[in-house]
């Protein structure tokens, strides 16, 4: 039986060889004929048909790699703008096709940057392009991968050239969170610092358009004693000076509800500004909030990241407040975090960094480089769609 099954793997092997050896022929000539395509009913022909090829079942290990290839090589013609624009409409077609396969999401992913750097291209017809195929992108991932996207905006909006290229990062959150509400509402730390970047953006435009995606953002926090609140701790970003108006308000609140992440992402803004304010009474309803929030805390990886932004000014208010009654709420929401966050002899703990992408696909790696490591570098885009997911 043996060395029938061997003739059976060499048969197999083979054959696969063959029909890789036939996608990529297939999909270097699709692709050809796209790059000198003059648009219009032509190039979307060619798009659809490109769609269709990468989208199907079939056995190949090169294409997937020609296909990123041949699309970066289209988007980086400085000479023929028809080039690049027919590169991202193609993206936009593959990613809006009725069934995105499994295999394509993470090549799509991978090709998000050039996309985002395209909105800022000189020629308009291209920039609508590159927006529409991001936002064609951002929705054709699976829900479960929004880890391995967001970076991708991050970088974008703090190192854009072009503030077009912002205003479609914006975009695209905003369509995360209408598409994948869950697992974007768990990354509201990421995109809270981000989107509040924005909101002070130099561009009009990009400063009145982060402020509608900062609400869009805040939708995505549960929390029932601080929900009717957010209008004014969004408002509070964008205008420091309402600090101590709102500090006021959140006083006479009751904390019942437990305390995530998005509720310490909203919220720490407004209290790192109200412990620096001037007026005593500020700083010691600060530290009050500070108390009363984080005793709902359960778990010191929720408070980890937020201590080094809130401990060094509940001590230094403590060291230098005179009035002892200010001194004694500061010194009890620094005794709180203490403890909720599990610190010890003051060195606050590191953030746990198990469920990053970064350590995920380290691991993911190791293990597979043991026995397969010429397919790790290849199909690195694909390990890092996975260790998004996982």
């Amino acid at each position: 039986m043996a060395p029938s099954l061997e003739v059976g793997d060499a048969h197999s092997a083979s054959q696969i060889k063959s029909e890789n050896k036939q996608s990529t022929a297939v999909l270097e000539q699709l692709l050809s004929k796209l790059s000198v395509s003059k648009g219009g009913d032509d190039s979307k022909g060619f798009a659809q048909e490109i769609a269709l090829f990468i989208n199907g079942d079939i056995e190949e290990e090169a294409a997937p790699t020609k296909f990123v290839e041949g699309i970066k090589k289209m988007l980086n013609n400085k000479k023929d703008a028809t080039a690049r624009q027919n590169a991202c409409e193609t993206v936009a077609t593959i990613a809006s096709h009725s069934d995105v396969s499994v295999v394509v999401q993470p090549l799509l992913v991978s090709l998000l940057p050039n996309i985002l750097a395209a909105v800022g291209d000189k020629m308009s017809p291209v920039k609508v392009a590159a927006q529409n195929a991001a936002l064609s992108i951002t929705k054709a991932i699976n829900p479960n991968a929004v880890k391995v996207v967001i970076p991708h905006f991050i970088h974008s909006i703090r190192n854009a050239q072009k503030w077009a290229e912002k205003m479609t990062d914006l975009l695209c959150i905003e369509a995360l969170a209408e598409s994948a509400p869950v697992q974007t509402g768990l990354r509201v730390p990421d995109l809270i610092p981000i989107v509040s970047e924005a909101m002070w953006d130099t561009k009009p435009e990009v400063k009145k358009h982060a402020y509608g995606t900062m609400e869009k953002v805040c939708q995505l926090i549960s929390n029932r004693d601080i929900e009717r609140f957010i209008p004014e701790l969004i408002k509070c970003i964008a205008i420091p000076e309402n600090v101590p108006e709102t500090i006021h308000l959140l006083g006479a609140t009751t904390f019942v509800t437990d305390v995530h992440e998005p509720t310490l992402a909203i919220m720490t803004p407004l209290l790192e500004r109200g412990l620096k304010e001037r007026e005593t009474a500020i700083k010691r309803k600060s530290a009050v909030i500070v108390d009363n929030m984080c005793k709902l805390v359960e778990d010191p990886k929720i408070v980890a990241a937020f201590l080094p932004k809130l401990m060094p000014q509940l001590t230094y208010n403590h060291d230098n407040l005179a009035d002892p009654e200010a001194r004694e709420k500061t010194k009890q929401a620094y005794d709180t975090l203490v403890r909720v966050g599990h610190v010890v002899d003051g060195k606050i703990p590191e953030v746990s960094r198990d469920g990053d992408v970064a350590t995920i696909l380290g691991k993911l790696t190791d293990i597979l480089s043991y026995k397969h490591k010429n397919v790790v570098e290849k199909f690195k885009p694909a390990l890092e769609y996975v260790s998004a997911i996982g």
